[in-house]
């Protein structure tokens, strides 16, 4: 294992001060690759297969995710280094998670997030252990129940009388109503605007670049989103 001068009270608030602090030195440590690696994925230095910039939802739920990686070894009272990501690992860090409350899709996100950063690792000659390769190291995701409105539902939202409540309670239901219209994203459907929209031919159309995907998409507004969006 690597040299690492470990308090673990000060392990959490150390890392997390490194997240967002410049790097001058090479990596020689998992830590220190973790804190160097979401650096560069919320400045740009780090980016996508395409070449573009991570969207900044995918930064936040990455450090939230690889926090957990940090929780989990001040909760152990040591670091874990390259070495030291190995099945047994894998089944403490999963306990860790479940005994923290996290759902089975939650924890698969964070053993996800961990094997894209050990990946990145071999890639850049940093990190030549392999065992998180194992088959049964892998990130379980189970589909979730499917919650959804009716066409019918909908109607009686936008029916309701909005006299005896106050102006908040509307504007939730109508931004609500403007994600079902759309079927977007609300870091996407959250910042338009008058000039994303155009008129082709009698049908008005939102036009909206993804931060996510970064993918054009233009998206045609019937009668109830155009309604909302006139208000």
């Amino acid at each position: 294992m690597s040299v690492f001068h470990f308090n673990p009270k000060g392990i959490f608030s150390s890392l997390l001060q490194r997240f967002n602090r410049p790097h001058k030195q090479k990596c020689s440590t998992l830590n220190e690759y973790i804190s160097l690696y979401i650096k560069q994925i919320a400045t740009g230095e780090r980016q996508t297969e395409r070449g573009r910039n991570y969207a900044r939802s995918t930064v936040k739920t990455a450090r939230y995710s690889l926090r957990q990686f940090i929780r989990f070894q001040e909760a152990a009272g040591r670091p874990y280094d390259f070495p030291d990501i190995d099945m047994a690992f894998y089944y403490d860090y999963t306990s860790f998670l479940k005994r923290k409350g996290y759902s089975i899709n939650s924890v698969g996100k964070c053993i996800r997030d961990l094997k894209v950063i050990l990946h990145a690792a071999e890639i850049e000659g940093l990190n030549t252990h392999t065992a998180w390769k194992e088959k049964r190291f892998k990130g379980i995701r189970v589909e979730a129940d499917s919650i959804y409105l009716t066409r019918d539902d909908l109607r009686k939202m936008m029916a309701v009388d909005f006299s005896t409540l106050s102006p908040e309670h509307e504007q939730a239901l109508d931004i609500f109503l403007v994600g079902v219209w759309t079927a977007q994203r609300i870091s996407d459907y959250n910042h338009i605007k008058p000039e994303d929209f155009d008129n082709l031919r009698g049908i008005t159309y939102l036009n909206i670049r993804q931060q996510k995907t970064g993918v054009k998409v233009s998206i045609p507004c019937n009668t109830a989103l155009k309604t909302i969006l006139e208000k």
